[in-house]
């Protein structure tokens, strides 16, 4: 049916119909192999079954051409009608079963692009078609003639398990007609199922092959964005998840290159420019928890005009992320500032600025480095004041954080952030205190 007759219902909705589709697929199985249905099956079904209706009756209101899908879908309508207790009591409703079935069949072969391709969705047909047909035929064949065939769901059970090729040899033909189906099962078996599973097994290779990509969409929430990538953004990374706070967070790279540049299963990779919000939007912005933006270009002080249209987009889509971005040039430090980064990292400066202080104080370098990397030793870390130690000074809060194994080096106050402040200093709400520590204190 044309798309402009059948109207496109939100992806959500699609998803829920083919799910309900072929959960009523297995009742309709379970109905007809059983004489006694449970009563909440029924009731279920009946559920499955005003949802079903629902759904003609929006896209029939819906439809620019309402006749035109009337005509094309009233057997919808009735696959609606519910196919178990208290329903099936009623002789004429039972022959509405194999409507049941076609409209299943529909329902799956309408929304089949929603989780599958075209191809499978021709071979799952075709193998739907080859184990029903099988069995109908067997049945045919061999009912009355054949002990074992007592009902439908004896020859269904005997064409799944010839098609599968595992014949368990509980039930055999015994009529030539059944010989030549039995035959012809097998064969046909060997082929669809075969192709069947190399059908799905490449559809598996090929979502994992555009994720490494970059051109797959994500829906997460609280997780880290490395915009831009670099050897300074690699290394990043990887010190990153040294933290044991941050270890277990997953992250997504958003970059203008070929493939992922990360085999750790918890990075993730968007290809395309970090600037664009469809791109952002792919890496599920609007959710991240922190953000690292890197020069698009290492070295050139261009780059910092990029970085902060990136950053304003991103402030945009995330107005709660944390965001840290490398700076290229100093001239363009306020930029940066004004576009809402949290933090701005003039590596070129501090590389300055550690090379007169490992000069003057040898030794300071190993100290530094020791502070910043999270891959071993004592690292820095920013912890708020307990409210125990609210109105106190500073110094019995330092005594008691050195019998923590914490050293508590500096306060950071709102407009204020001094090391080695007055011990006499009276702690206030809002404070957090820098601190060096083996591991993050609690």
């Amino acid at each position: 049916m044309p798309r402009e007759i059948d109207p496109r219902m939100p992806h959500s909705w699609e998803i829920m119909i083919v799910i309900l589709a072929v959960v009523s697929l297995v009742i309709f199985l379970v109905e007809w192999a059983l004489e006694h249905v449970p009563r909440w099956l029924g009731l279920f079904d009946i559920g499955i079954s005003l949802i079903f209706l629902v759904d003609f009756l929006i896209r029939f209101g819906r439809s620019p051409h309402r006749w035109l899908f009337f005509k094309s879908s009233w057997i919808d309508l009735l696959g609606a009608i519910p196919i178990v207790e208290p329903f099936n009591t009623f002789r004429v409703v039972r022959f509405l079963r194999l409507v049941r079935l076609w409209r299943i069949g529909r329902l799956l072969r309408r929304n089949r692009e929603v989780f599958f391709p075209e191809t499978l969705g021709k071979l799952g047909q075709g193998t739907l078609l080859a184990w029903t047909g099988a069995a109908l035929s067997f049945f045919w064949f061999e009912h009355g003639k054949n002990s074992n065939i007592k009902n439908l769901s004896d020859a269904l059970w005997w064409s799944l398990t010839t098609l599968s090729t595992v014949g368990y040899g509980d039930i055999s033909p015994v009529t030539s007609g059944g010989r030549l189906v039995g035959m012809a099962t097998m064969v046909l078996g060997v082929g669809l199922l075969g192709a069947l599973a190399a059908t799905m097994a490449t559809i598996l290779l090929d979502v994992r092959d555009l994720g490494r990509k970059g051109l797959r969409s994500y829906k997460m929430q609280d997780h880290l964005l490395i915009l831009n990538w670099s050897s300074r953004a690699a290394a990043a990374l990887d010190d990153f998840f040294h933290d044991p706070r941050y270890v277990s967070m997953k992250a997504i790279v958003v970059a203008e290159l070929e493939r992922s540049p990360s085999e750790d299963p918890r990075v993730f990779f968007v290809r395309g420019n970090p600037g664009r919000r469809e791109t952002l939007d792919r890496a599920s912005a609007s959710k991240a928890a922190l953000a690292m933006v890197f020069p698009a270009v290492a070295g050139d002080s261009k780059s910092d005009l990029q970085t902060a249209l990136t950053v304003l987009m991103l402030r945009k889509i995330n107005p709660g992320a944390r965001i840290a971005a490398e700076l290229v040039s100093s001239e363009n430090h306020d930029y940066l500032t004004e576009v809402g980064c949290d933090a701005v990292v003039d590596v070129s400066a501090f590389g300055s600025m550690l090379l007169v202080r490992c000069l003057q104080d040898l030794g300071t370098l190993e100290v530094v480095k020791d502070l910043l990397t999270n891959k071993g030793g004592s690292e820095l870390y920013r912890i708020p004041v307990p409210n125990r130690f609210l109105g106190k000074s500073f110094r019995e809060y330092a005594h008691h954080m050195l019998d923590e194994n914490c050293s508590v080096i500096g306060l950071d106050r709102e407009h204020f952030r001094e090391l080695n402040p007055d011990g006499s200093m009276i702690l206030v709400e809002g404070d957090h205190a820098l601190v060096v520590a083996r591991e993050p204190p609690r």
